[in-house]
């Protein structure tokens, strides 16, 4: 008799622990998808081989807005970070000023250094920030942003107050950067609100909704903004940044 309890009591738990799974995998479902949309035109109006374009158009031009109006609180928290870490390398230049030297910079500036690598470097980089952020209610998760951004205007600063052009040092950055910053503002931003989540849910949703719905946010933003982003930026920074730093070195330089 206790035995057929026991089981019967483990085989009720095993049900609602599917319910509970089922449920949640619901939830997360709805927040993951998003609506077929081109230009507020119905479905049947459009040809049938320009339909499927209707998904691109709506997570980009319209889930994409939303995403991002969701996360402004956390856009903000990512911006005052970015302020801070560049005020904390200009008192750190500042304080140990070094004579940094170029030498002459030619076509393999970045010699051995492959797309897939920076991309690799990358990716670890924002996941360990999607990981802090997580487990410390998104506190965390600026910290490689600010990190690179900090160690950025310090070297940036030491190459001016060494005689070189501010040209110079843009051109090291601004190719691939103009892509790369964005892309990991936007993964750090939801990132910090994944983690904030657990602490402050969004109006209406209790705090297991309130996550799924930024988890959701999270990886559309990393797998269909970011991700391509970063991809196009590596092969920038391999490809182009260096023959735009040697041109811009010669025509500038000090």
């Amino acid at each position: 008799m206790g035995l057929r309890l026991f089981n019967r009591e483990e085989l009720l738990g095993r049900e609602i622990d599917a319910v509970r799974l089922g449920r949640l995998w619901r939830v997360f479902r709805r927040h993951l998808v998003w609506e077929w949309w081109l230009f507020d035109r119905k479905w049947e109006e459009v040809p049938r081989f320009l339909r499927w374009t209707g998904w691109p158009v709506g997570f980009y031009l319209r889930d994409v807005p939303a995403i991002l109006r969701r996360s402004s609180l956390a856009m903000l928290v990512v911006l005052a970070g970015i302020v801070g870490a560049a005020v904390l390398g200009w008192n750190i230049a500042s304080r140990y000023p070094v004579a940094l030297s170029l030498g002459e910079p030619g076509r393999d500036l970045f010699g051995g250094i492959t797309p897939a690598f920076i991309l690799g470097n990358n990716l670890r980089a924002l996941t360990l920030a999607a990981i802090l952020g997580t487990f410390s209610f998104g506190s965390l998760a600026v910290l490689p942003l600010l990190v690179t951004l900090g160690l950025a205007t310090y070297l940036g600063l030491l190459l001016l107050w060494s005689g070189y052009s501010p040209w110079v040092f843009i051109s090291l950055i601004a190719p691939h950067g103009l892509l790369e910053l964005p892309a990991a503002f936007l993964w750090c931003a939801t990132a910090v609100r994944l983690g904030a989540a657990f602490i402050a849910p969004p109006p209406g949703m209790a705090v297991g909704e309130g996550w799924l719905q930024a988890l959701a946010d999270f990886l559309k933003i990393a797998l269909l903004v970011v991700l391509p982003a970063l991809m196009v930026a590596a092969l920038i920074e391999v490809r182009l940044t260096p023959v735009v730093a040697m041109w811009v070195f010669w025509a500038y330089g000090r």
